[in-house]
């Protein structure tokens, strides 16, 4: 239950605002039954999908993002406000940032984009995102959400990235190389990169002479898939990246076993 109870945080009222927070509140307590069972907001973040957020707050500032159009749009056995708990609530991928590392971040690469929660969320920081994702159901629902933020410098790759000798290796169109990505798009620094890719941290972190132009790189890891985390906090460090790495609840730890959020930032 504590982790439940993290998702009602101060944090979330000035993420959501008020209006919507009381919302939010109500919605729990009619579904706390559900909750306690369950041991999930599943049933809030349904009823959450049916209102008209879509204004969100984060750093101080506004972005938007549409949960009611999204989630009728895709229909999944999860809901968008999930997403909006982890990410914006959460602040999963920013949590252990500091807010002036992102003023110089120019380029924002989102590696498994889905729904675009997070790309939106980077029109705060960035001028421009390139969102990657696998999976093409998304892309109307991220260029609607990004058209919401009047934030036209995006770009999507239905690609699934890899080292860019595999996608010789396969001769696919489906796969795109992670130096291709970066040369296409002319990005050489100034760049936040965010990772989640579900086991493809493995082909990614193969080689590692893309993290050069690289200034800031968050990731979630999944050892379920056989993701060497070892490996890759090693090979960070080598490219002289400062690592905070965080569990599944966001508490800093060190113990490898637990890890499943790196971020790292140059100086």
């Amino acid at each position: 239950m504590r982790k439940i109870l993290k998702n009602y945080s101060f944090f979330s009222i000035k993420t959501i605002g008020l209006k919507y927070y009381l919302l939010y509140l109500f919605f729990s307590l009619i579904s706390i039954f559900k909750i306690v069972k369950t041991k999930r907001l599943y049933s809030v973040d349904f009823l959450m999908g049916k209102t008209d957020i879509k204004k969100f707050y984060i750093n101080k500032k506004e972005f938007f993002f549409d949960c009611k159009f999204t989630d009728k749009n895709i229909i999944e056995d999860s809901f968008t406000f999930g997403l909006i708990r982890e990410l914006y609530i959460g602040n999963c991928y920013l949590k252990f940032i500091p807010f002036n590392k992102l003023k110089n971040i120019v380029n924002t690469i989102d590696l498994g984009s889905n729904r675009g929660v997070f790309s939106c969320l980077s029109t705060t920081f960035s001028k421009k995102i390139i969102g990657v994702e696998f999976n093409p159901k998304y892309e109307r629902i991220i260029k609607k959400n990004l058209e919401l933020n009047k934030f036209n410098n995006y770009f999507f790759e239905n690609k699934k990235i890899v080292q860019d000798d595999e996608v010789n290796f396969n001769n696919s169109k489906d796969y795109l190389g992670i130096n291709n990505l970066l040369k296409k798009y002319e990005i050489k620094k100034n760049c936040f990169i965010k990772i989640d890719i579900e086991g493809g941290e493995t082909s990614l972190f193969r080689k590692t002479d893309w993290l050069d132009f690289i200034d800031i790189l968050v990731m979630e890891i999944h050892p379920q898939f056989g993701v060497p985390t070892s490996e890759i906090l090693e090979k960070l460090q080598k490219k002289n990246f400062n690592l905070i790495t965080a569990s599944e609840d966001l508490v800093k730890t060190n113990i490898v076993e637990k890890i499943c959020f790196i971020y790292a930032l140059k100086d």
